[in-house]
């Protein structure tokens, strides 16, 4: 826990946390009550005598009142497997531990003069409660117990620890999710999952000591249950800053553990003194719709949630915290079932299309599950009673999507063909529409520029270059002579270089009766041969 507040900077940096232990494994709840607590849950008897050690008060005496006058920012309680057994038992059972627990924190706030001290209840572990309290090294994936039906001894303790939070500044961290098959050192009580448990109590501490309003510290809480007409059940829950609902309807026993040890069982009706299971579960808003078979909800009288050793856990808020145990009176009057849940009458409910012909005030909300353990990964909607238009706009909304989808596939498509064919066949169009703009579609939309770019090439047509005569062409077909002589004058180029053209002219000076190849190169000076080739060569 300690390590799981500074990694998850709770607390300023450099600021010390100090963790002060005060503890005596496998003791009842009785040695760490005073006298006021012990006056407040009398019992007659004493506690058994294996339990060490086992005089009233005798701890509280030893360990707890030494530290009177310490300032304490919380109390972490990780107790009861010393206290699970039969009601009949004293200083036993979930009747007893509720009332002493409550009693327990109340004495200890007055004794450390701190009335206020925050405490953070351990709810007890997921383990195969085969003999109460004496329960030691009995293992989940044992092949047979001495049990011959499921016992309920264990479920009572968790509900009883549960109700301690009617104090202010009470939270229960719950572990009900982190049942474990690994054999722990120290016996089957003592979970190999303490990281995760430290994790979740840090949590709460920054919840309850340092006023932190975004920590999602539980999961949703149970607050009342009601009839929806005659076939359904709803309950709604606290949810805090939890989000919303989930429900996971994949959750299924392990294997190798006996039913007698994990039931199989989420939610629970009890029908005419039977515990059933509903016909289908829905959730709607904050609220969990349970349907009875055969439309017999008229007769519940109670229903549970999680009620075994190793409980499934198919109720979750989004942060992944299960759904606290419950075991609910059902009550009749709707109206004042509504007016103790969050948020008034206001809160979400659902209600069946078939009972009395009226529709669903808000529509039922359609949770995400999982199908079955074959088909992990399938999504599938949460059973909802009656046929409602859900289904119908489903249907509509998914026929719309595969539409769009069919237009948006055809536009790519198309877009895709312009891209790669679309100037070839632009190029195409134009020739067929516009035959007399063929010359001007050659060198595109500046003539000029693009003749320029071309390399000037010799042609025995009338003397000119090729570049001379499309420029010519250009000009005619624009209808101005001017412009395509301002671009390129039709001039004719020289077909020798600068220098031997001088040197032919002076040549041609010379008188004709005088010319001869042998007279020429008698008049020539050397020098002016060795000027004409490096002329020739530039």
């Amino acid at each position: 826990m300690g390590r799981a507040l500074l990694e998850g900077k709770a607390v300023e940096e450099g600021v010390p946390i100090g963790l002060v232990r005060s503890s005596w494994g496998a003791t009842n709840i009785a040695v760490w009550s005073g006298p006021k607590a012990s006056a407040k849950c009398p019992q007659e008897g004493d506690p058994p005598s294996s339990f060490a050690p086992y005089i009233r008060s005798a701890l509280y005496a030893h360990m707890v009142m030494p530290l009177s006058g310490l300032g304490f920012s919380a109390v972490v309680w990780v107790h009861g497997a010393r206290n699970i057994g039969p009601t009949s038992d004293p200083y036993m059972g979930g009747t007893y531990y509720a009332c002493a627990l409550r009693a327990m924190i109340e004495e200890w706030r007055e004794k450390l003069m701190q009335p206020r001290l925050p405490f953070l209840i351990v709810e007890s572990p997921v383990y195969c409660n085969e003999l109460d309290y004496r329960t030691w090294h009995t293992w989940c994936d044992d092949e047979q117990s001495k049990l011959t039906e499921p016992d309920v001894h264990l479920p009572e303790m968790r509900l009883a620890q549960n109700k301690a939070e009617a104090l202010p500044g009470v939270y229960l961290v719950s572990t009900m999710d982190q049942g474990n098959l690994k054999k722990a050192m120290g016996g089957a009580i003592h979970s190999v999952a303490k990281h995760d448990l430290g994790i979740r109590l840090a949590v709460a501490a920054r919840s309850a000591v340092y006023n932190d309003s975004k920590a999602v510290w539980t999961g949703p809480r149970p607050k009342v249950a009601w009839r929806v007409g005659a076939g359904h059940v709803s309950i709604c829950f606290d949810l805090g800053n939890g989000g919303e609902l989930m429900l996971n309807r994949s959750a299924l026993c392990p294997d190798v553990i006996l039913p007698v040890y994990c039931t199989g069982s989420g939610f629970e009706m009890l029908i005419n003194g039977t515990w059933v299971q509903p016909d289908s579960v829905t959730i709607c808003g904050q609220s969990v719709l349970l349907k009875a078979r055969n439309s017999s909800a008229f007769n519940v009288r109670r229903v549970r949630y999680a009620w075994a050793d190793w409980p499934i856990n198919t109720l979750m808020n989004h942060a992944g915290m299960p759904a606290r145990i419950f075991n609910l009176p059902v009550v009749n009057n709707m109206d004042a079932a509504l007016s103790s849940c969050p948020g008034g009458s206001s809160t979400l409910w659902c209600k069946s299309g078939n009972d009395n012909g009226e529709a669903s005030a808000h529509g039922p909300k359609v949770a995400t599950s999982r199908e079955s353990a074959n088909d992990p990964k399938a999504d599938v909607l949460a059973d909802t009673p009656g046929d409602t238009s859900a289904d119908r706009s489903d249907s509509s909304n998914s026929s719309n999507l595969i539409a769009s989808l069919i237009v948006c596939l055809v536009t790519l498509s198309l877009l895709g063909f312009f891209v790669v064919y679309g100037r070839q066949f632009l190029t195409t169009l134009a020739t067929m529409l516009f035959p007399g703009k063929q010359q001007q579609r050659l060198f595109g939309e500046h003539p000029g520029k693009d003749l320029d770019r071309m390399q000037t090439t010799k042609s025995l047509h009338s003397g000119r270059s090729v570049k001379a005569k499309l420029m010519a062409d250009v000009s005619t077909c624009a209808g101005d002579e001017r412009e395509g002589m301002r671009l390129m004058p039709l001039t004719p180029m020289p077909v020798v270089s600068e220098s031997r053209w001088r040197e032919q002219q002076e040549q041609q000076k010379v008188p004709r009766s005088n010319w001869s190849w042998r007279g020429a190169r008698r008049k020539e000076n050397p020098s002016s041969r060795v000027q004409g080739l490096g002329a020739f060569s530039a």
